[in-house]
Parts: structure tokens; C-alpha cells; sequence
């Protein structure tokens, strides 16, 4: 999976959702992020995406699996896709 620009990337489905929950709940396991999110097939292929422009980190921290945070970059997107969906929820 190739992107041209940060703009094309997010317009793939469920990349905004993974950035969105993980700025409401905080460093997740992919398991979580799978069943709130989607199960689909490319969602490793999205995370693992989402980890080459700076957006998430994905550790190995405690053994049972991978966690998944935002990094400070990826934080202040996700404040901003909030702000959006708040903005629109609004009306």
C-alpha cells in the first residue's frame, strides 16, 4: 500500500477511525483496535502505514501482544480529526 500524500492516506477507509479511537482510549492492542474498528484484512497493512509516517508507535512492551499509541505527532492529528467530528456532530 502506496501513498502519494498524507491527504490520500487518510482518506482510506478506517484510517481515521484507528487515529480517532486511539486519541479517546489511549495505547490499545491491536485486538482492541480490530474489534472497535474493523477486522478486515488490510488493517495490519494500515497500522503498519500509519507507523511509517510518524502517526502511531507499535510496541512489544509487555509480552502479550502488540500496543498501539499515538506519538505526539499522530496526538495532534487526532485532536484534529476530534475537533472535525465535533464540529460536524454539532449540526
Amino acid at each position: 500500500m502506496m501513498y502519494d500524500d498524507a491527504f490520500q492516506l487518510m482518506q482510506e477507509k478506517h484510517v481515521l477511525s484507528i487515529v480517532l479511537y486511539l486519541a479517546e482510549n489511549g495505547p490499545s492492542r491491536k485486538s482492541d483496535i480490530y474489534g472497535a474498528v474493523s477486522r478486515g484484512t488490510r488493517m495490519p497493512d494500515k497500522l503498519e502505514y500509519l507507523e511509517r509516517t510518524g502517526i502511531v508507535q507499535i510496541s512489544n512492551k509487555d509480552g502479550r501482544g502488540s500496543l498501539i499509541s499515538l506519538t505526539e505527532k499522530g496526538e495532534k492529528v487526532g485532536e484534529l480529526i476530534s475537533e472535525i467530528k465535533e464540529m460536524i456532530d454539532r449540526n
